[in-house]
């Protein structure tokens, strides 16, 4: 953005310098292209040019990750066809090699969580199948021995104190999920085995590793996790990860991809293992019922993220379902009146995925 003066206004981008330094040689016409970085911006800033400067003497090069444009949308209203515009351009903008979450500051890293929320978006958008194969691979590679998965891949966090010191980067719910739904996205919009046969093993080491921090219980929280990370629906100041509780959140991933890792087993003739965890998918569901939601059938965490994905995920009793869809409407009206819409920075962006959410406002 501008400031109020005109000038950039760079305070977001906190420590990325964003800066390109050229000394020219005086021999004649020079051209300058940055070779070892790239910038994500929407204005740029000028100084030291000799002589005038206007917009002609500037060329914008598009930089991303080769991939043809497959699905389009547009509807009768000029602000939502313009939305759809900027999610393309943000896509062009963070797939280049790596899925980043913002292109322009010193956070554009392959975040898994948010990579595994927006790839469903991204396969409609373009044909991303080589550019999240490649980038699976990564992520496999990152995966800790014991089953881990990292925040970010390439894993440039390890060792480093981020948000809590001395927390491993690796295990949160819904960023080390990534190595089971897009594998099993993959293989739903390109219809190709190979890629569950690639990450299978790592897919299962993931549910295993989910599956051992409290296997009596058969839930997930134990650890650093970032809940609903920002999301701005509880009234304590400074709290970052949201009203829903982080169990629920890290419970209901728990299952889901339990649930992909039996599916793709019979996808790939692994019968004995899909029975397995087919098994272990009922129990977890059961679990979750019967600690977190109450016997009319509200959920312990009164959130739009706690319904959205227990709704998604097929976590609840289908007989409450309509009450729970109407619970999840209504909360999120009331949310909507004090301007906080679908608060959550990654799990509640789900709505738009669901299978149930029929009455869901978007």
């Amino acid at each position: 953005m501008l400031e109020p003066d005109g000038n950039l206004y760079i305070t977001n981008l906190r420590t990325a310098r964003a800066t390109d330094r050229f000394i020219l040689t005086g021999g004649g016409e020079e051209l300058f292209e940055p070779h070892f970085t790239f910038h994500g911006f929407r204005y740029v800033g000028i100084t030291g040019w000799p002589g005038a400067l206007d917009a002609a003497s500037l060329v914008g090069v598009v930089l991303h990750s080769d991939m043809a444009q497959t699905g389009e949308f547009s509807t009768s209203n000029p602000l939502i066809n313009q939305l759809q515009h900027n999610i393309e351009w943000g896509q062009r903008g963070n797939f280049l090699d790596v899925p980043t979450d913002c292109p322009q500051r010193d956070e554009r890293l392959g975040w898994t969580g948010d990579a595994q929320i927006f790839a469903r978006t991204a396969t409609f958008n373009f044909d991303v199948a080589s550019f999240f194969t490649k980038w699976l691979s990564t992520v496999a590679d990152d995966q800790y021995p014991n089953g881990a998965v990292t925040w970010v891949s390439p894993d440039v966090l390890k060792g480093v104190d981020v948000i809590v010191p001395g927390v491993d980067t690796a295990g949160a719910t819904g960023w080390g999920d990534a190595i089971t739904v897009i594998p099993w996205l993959l293989y739903q919009v390109y219809g190709d085995e190979r890629i569950l046969a690639e990450h299978y093993a790592h897919m299962v080491a993931w549910v295993e590793y989910m599956h051992r921090q409290e296997p009596e219980e058969l839930r997930f929280g134990a650890g650093f996790h970032f809940g609903d990370w920002v999301a701005l629906d509880t009234m304590v100041d400074g709290n970052i990860y949201g009203a829903t509780d982080v169990e629920l959140i890290g419970t209901a991933y728990f299952a889901y991809s339990t649930d992909i890792v039996a599916k793709a087993a019979r996808v790939l003739g692994r019968q004995t293992d899909a029975q397995a965890y087919e098994d272990l998918h009922r129990r977890i569901v059961a679990y979750f019922q019967r600690e977190f939601l109450t016997p009319s059938g509200r959920l312990a965490s009164n959130t739009q993220t706690a319904y959205i994905l227990a709704l998604t995920f097929d976590l609840l009793l289908r007989i409450n379902a309509p009450k729970q869809r109407a619970a999840l409407s209504n909360r999120s009206v009331a949310r909507d009146a004090t301007g906080d819409w679908f608060s959550g920075h990654t799990v509640s962006l789900l709505c738009t995925e669901s299978k149930w959410l029929s009455g869901c406002r978007v």
